[in-house]
């Protein structure tokens, strides 16, 4: 069976951060440059600080696709509420056999009502550490019809174990 799980009522008293280090182990996206990090300025050498050059694609790591990634007319990164990135999720595990998110996968979870950011703990949070920056592209994504019933729900935010919310092909 599926199984959700939303936070206790009342207020938040500590965020919790799901985000991944930055470093050259990434998976990254095909054709990505993937990430750099590389001294630019050493105190070392004699200058007053360290300064580092960083080079990465958007897609580096956890990261935020705002509308405009799929829609030629939609909201950018700048233009989304941080009210809509932050607050309490419900977080639910999707079986590992299910890499194909879908519809009926999310009327099965019975998400509480009122839910407007989910995030989904799928068979892709093994892949960090088991294929390091191995790209895996038989990953669990949602569906078409899943990212529209995410919308027909009021859901604001979504989270996902890996690199796309979408799968591959």
């Amino acid at each position: 069976t599926l199984r959700s799980t939303a936070g206790t009522s009342g207020l938040m008293s500590e965020l919790i951060d799901i985000s991944v280090a930055l470093d050259e182990k990434l998976p990254v996206w095909p054709g990505s440059p993937g990430f750099e990090l590389q001294p630019l300025q050493e105190r070392k050498n004699g200058a007053g600080a360290r300064v580092s050059g960083l080079k990465c694609d958007v897609h580096t790591g956890t990261h935020i696709d705002a509308p405009f990634h799929f829609i030629p007319d939609g909201a950018t990164v700048e233009q989304i509420s941080l009210e809509a990135t932050v607050g309490r999720a419900a977080v639910v595990r999707i079986p590992d056999s299910i890499t194909n998110i879908t519809a009926n996968t999310l009327d099965e979870l019975g998400l509480p009502k009122g839910v407007t950011r989910v995030l989904f703990r799928t068979k892709n949070s093994d892949f960090w550490a088991e294929h390091g920056s191995v790209f895996q592209p038989e990953y669990a994504a949602l569906s078409p019809g899943a990212a529209k019933w995410i919308v027909e729900h009021d859901i604001r935010c979504v989270g996902v174990d890996y690199l796309s919310v979408q799968n591959y092909e």
